[in-house]
């Protein structure tokens, strides 16, 4: 009985994962709003695995960074765009023909495919909102664009062997790279122990 509970978990584990590979997006999810409002979030098809590295109260101590009134330097835009297009269990488009839908969802939105200051405050709520008119904007475009150029998971995940438990230990390293790549990118706005 025990081995077979272990090759269930092993079995769902797959189909999760594989959620993350397929072009066709996930049902709503009863959070979309404030999965929508974490900014340094890719609403990637599937399950939420990053949440489990990135939790809502690290999203939320990100967001507190990325919406910084202060003017940040253009290395630290570069980085932080670079670690929130990059640091991700999956690629766009096919491995033959990549997309970028991060920067069309931004060209569409924001009239711009760089990380700017001034892209980066639009995207920041006032006061009294919970997300930006122009977050939800940009999010609705960056969800359809993912689903219109599909995924594919990045070459670590795709080697040929790996099992559901290999699979899963990569993509939770995937997402600690995500987040410590963040951690340095705002070393000056967080605190040692913040996320």
């Amino acid at each position: 009985m025990r081995k077979l509970h272990a090759i269930s978990l092993s079995t769902i584990t797959l189909v999760m994962l594989s959620g993350l590979a397929g072009p066709a997006a996930a049902g709503p999810d009863p959070d979309e709003q404030e999965l929508a409002s974490y900014l340094l979030r890719v609403p990637l098809p599937g399950p939420a695995t990053d949440l489990a590295i990135i939790t809502p109260e690290k999203y939320t101590k990100l967001n507190q960074a990325f919406c910084s009134p202060d003017e940040l330097t253009a290395k630290m835009l570069q980085d932080i765009d670079f670690v929130y297009k990059e640091a991700l269990p999956v690629a766009f488009g096919t491995p033959e023909v990549t997309k970028d839908p991060i920067a069309d969802a931004r060209k569409e939105v924001l009239g711009t495919t760089e990380l700017t200051n001034e892209v980066r405050w639009k995207l920041c709520p006032g006061k009294n909102e919970r997300i930006s008119e122009t977050q939800a904007a940009y999010h609705k475009a960056l969800v359809r664009h993912i689903k219109e150029d599909g995924t594919t998971p990045v070459a670590k995940l795709r080697k040929e062997g790996l099992t559901a438990e290999d699979k899963k230990a990569k993509t939770a390293s995937i997402w600690t790279m995500r987040l410590a790549g963040f951690k340095t990118a705002f070393q000056k706005y967080l605190g040692p122990n913040e996320i």
